[in-house]
């Protein structure tokens, strides 16, 4: 989880200049209007407004136009919380897998989808699933992938 927060964090210090004061009305208000129950909110500017919160464990991403439309909100979660239907049908479709980063992707145009980075015998693969686990897109990964259990 650390070094999932330490990559946020470096594609954040990427994105643009930190806006906190400079955030226009109308995305601050669609902001609370989707997240009411959060107060520490830390802003961004890149193409968009990206609003940078936690929900108890999850770090969320939320992205926002500049009149105030809601884009998209990714959630980093961990792996074990992906359900055991997820993750049969996973499994059916890529074999034995290691997983070690998962990203649910909530956006206006595209509905709820997953990012996972994941190992299998044969690949590093960078894999987008609906919620069911049916595999959408499916990219090999150049290198090793760094993970704390040695796979």
């Amino acid at each position: 989880m650390k070094k999932l927060f330490f990559v946020f964090a470096m594609l954040l210090l990427q994105v643009g200049v930190f806006a906190q004061g400079n955030v226009p009305a109308a995305v601050t208000k669609a902001f609370k209007s989707k997240f009411p129950s959060i107060e520490a909110v830390e802003w961004t500017v890149g193409d968009a407004y990206i609003a940078v919160f936690w929900v108890g464990d999850f770090y969320k991403e939320a992205l926002f136009t500049k009149a105030g439309e809601w884009l998209e909100t990714s959630t980093v979660m961990e792996s074990d919380l992906l359900s055991s239907g997820f993750m049969e049908g996973l499994t059916k479709e890529l074999g034995e897998i290691y997983i070690t980063y998962v990203m649910k992707m909530e956006s206006k145009d595209s509905g709820a989808t997953y990012i996972i980075d994941l190992s299998t015998d044969a690949d590093n693969l960078q894999v987008t699933t609906d919620m069911s686990g049916k595999v959408l897109k499916k990219v090999v990964l150049e290198g090793a992938m760094d993970n704390d259990d040695g796979f």
